[in-house]
């Protein structure tokens, strides 16, 4: 059995550990969200083994509990190393207009054009991410101008660890990215430092949203 996935959600849930108990202010989105994300980790992976890659699970199938944790441990993750690193902390709430329908026209876009992209118009899903993540963070940005910025340094940062965690793994299991990953000839399978392009495309767009998804839904401003 290849533990390597597992071995995967081991070194980033140390690295969330060690962010929950830095910020003790942001303990309680970070779990929020990353349950949030992390059985939107399990939806994703639907689509995902279907053409971007196939990992092996504990538990010997397709969709394993590897997916919950990799999308719950990266979410926190997102959302608290931009605020750790810059020393940002969340503003007194404010009230935007319609936020209501924001949290709806985001999510349903997002979840529309993710599935709806790969279903219904035979999308790769690294296309449908690109399309679901390019909506979300083109309305965010319209919307609230001041999230830009730590958005994308949030999603740069966040990228960079994972990436970094990567590379551990690859140290133990060189073959790691190549037992797993569908290397077709897209440019998004080109290898970097034996990673695939792509995957630090998805990981900083991911971050970039997912590093001001709640300040945006509930209204907050960072500082």
């Amino acid at each position: 059995m290849n533990l390597t996935y597992l071995a995967l959600c081991f070194v980033l849930g140390l690295v969330w550990i060690l962010f929950f108990y830095i910020r003790k202010d942001l303990r309680k989105i970070m779990v929020i969200l990353s349950l949030v994300f992390g059985v939107g980790g399990v939806l994703s992976e639907i689509v995902y083994i279907n053409d971007w890659w196939t990992p092996d699970t504990i538990t010997g199938t397709k969709i394993g509990i590897e997916d919950f944790l990799s999308g719950f441990f990266i979410a926190g993750i997102s959302f608290s190393i931009g605020k750790l690193f810059l020393k940002q902390k969340l503003a007194r709430k404010i009230k935007p207009k319609y936020s209501n329908w924001d949290t709806i026209l985001l999510s349903a876009g997002f979840l529309f054009l993710f599935f709806g992209t790969y279903y219904l118009f035979n999308f790769h899903s690294f296309y449908s991410s690109l399309s679901a993540f390019g909506f979300s963070l083109t309305y965010i940005y319209l919307r609230r101008i001041d999230l830009i910025k730590p958005s994308l340094i949030g999603g740069l940062l966040s990228m960079l660890v994972v990436i970094s965690a990567y590379l551990i793994i690859l140290f133990f299991s060189p073959n790691f990215i190549t037992d797993f990953w569908v290397l077709d000839n897209y440019w998004f399978s080109y290898l970097i430092f034996g990673i695939p392009l792509g995957e630090y495309v998805w990981l900083l767009l991911c971050g970039a949203f997912i590093g001001v998804f709640y300040e945006f839904i509930r209204g907050y401003r960072i500082i």
